[in-house]
């Protein structure tokens, strides 16, 4: 079995869930930007273990962001694969202009991949992460503005976004969370 990093969106009253994707091994920077508007450590809902390990995040701002850096990076000359490119566009715009897709928040869920780094404490990692997904936040908002020099971080994906930006959306993943209302 693979280790993924999860992606679901929910809403609260009453809770209810949303499986929206799963990367192997890695937390793809897709769900780094679904989980962009204002990320927070939250108590996970996969695991019952009342740990503050996974991201909660608000969906619109997240959808938005995400939004504008795919139109971003179809409109870089060099990237790789632009027809590729254009269908994933496609089918991530496809997805996500289902209302059953769209909740007011995001939930990443990140604590198979924390696992792998067995000297840091899972809840740290998620401290780090949330640092990690608003410094890229900042990164994608002054790309899009044109404000400065783009970081290499971004200018890989122009080359790497197949392998690395994580446009994989599906209504089941392993961990379904669709339409629990209650923990795991």
């Amino acid at each position: 079995m693979a280790n993924r990093s999860h992606v679901y969106t929910y809403s609260t009253d009453p809770l209810t869930h949303k499986d929206l994707s799963e990367w192997k091994w890695a937390i793809p920077v897709a769900h780094q930007l679904l989980a962009s508007g204002n990320p927070r450590v939250a108590e996970s809902h996969i695991w019952n273990n009342d740990q503050k390990i996974a991201i909660e995040a608000d969906f619109a701002a997240g959808i938005e962001r995400l939004s504008a850096f795919l139109g971003w990076l179809q409109r870089q000359p060099e990237v790789a694969n632009p027809a590729a490119l254009a269908k994933a566009i496609q089918r991530t715009q496809a997805f996500f202009e289902k209302s059953e897709n769209r909740k007011p928040f995001v939930l990443l869920e990140a604590a198979e991949i924390f696992v792998l780094d067995e000297t840091t404490p899972l809840g740290t990692q998620a401290e780090q992460l949330v640092a990690e997904i608003r410094m890229l936040a900042a990164e994608v908002d002054r790309a899009i503005a044109n404000e400065g020099q783009v970081p290499r971080t971004l200018l890989k994906l122009v080359e790497t976004w197949e392998e690395e930006l994580g446009l994989y959306w599906t209504d089941v993943v392993y961990f379904s969370l669709n339409g629990a209302a209650e923990t795991a």
